[in-house]
């Protein structure tokens, strides 16, 4: 049976590491089950792992960052739109849970929960078509309980 892209850790004696990816194919002769040999390839993919690594860590200290201020609610999003990212501070000022928000699209949320006609959903929506983003302002906005929050 074929293989491909399988990765393998190999440590060296002097220590050092070498990550490869590998592909197999075995070699079949007319008529019969079992392979009489296989092509392998080996590809030393160290470095993009390291990459890998290193955007882990990264991201890491990124949502370790926004974690900790527990009074700036952050939040992310991808270009359609849907919440990629919502810290506690969020949480805690809309009422939402992030598990709640995480993959949900935003622009309906802030269309059935402005408390002030919308300018922050149109703001969004604005941001989402044309990829310019809005001056800053001050907006009020609906909790999940049906409170308002101004938010900034």
């Amino acid at each position: 049976e074929a293989s491909a892209g399988e990765i393998l850790l190999l440590e060296r004696g002097d220590g050092s590491r070498l990550w490869l990816s590998i592909n197999a194919r075995p070699l079949l002769r007319p008529g019969e089950r079992v392979p009489h040999a296989a092509i392998v390839s080996f590809t030393d993919v160290s470095k993009q792992k390291s990459a890998e690594q290193r955007l882990a860590a990264s991201e890491l200290r990124f949502r370790s960052i926004f974690e900790s201020v527990g009074n700036i609610a952050v939040q992310g999003y991808d270009r359609s739109g849907r919440v990629i990212y919502w810290n506690g501070a969020s949480e805690r000022f809309y009422g939402y849970r992030s598990e709640e928000m995480i993959g949900r699209e935003m622009l309906p949320l802030l269309r059935d929960a402005s408390a002030d006609g919308g300018p922050l959903a149109q703001a969004f929506a604005d941001w989402i078509e044309t990829g310019d983003v809005a001056p800053p302002g001050e907006f009020e906005v609906r909790r999940k309980d049906g409170g308002s929050i101004r938010i900034y």
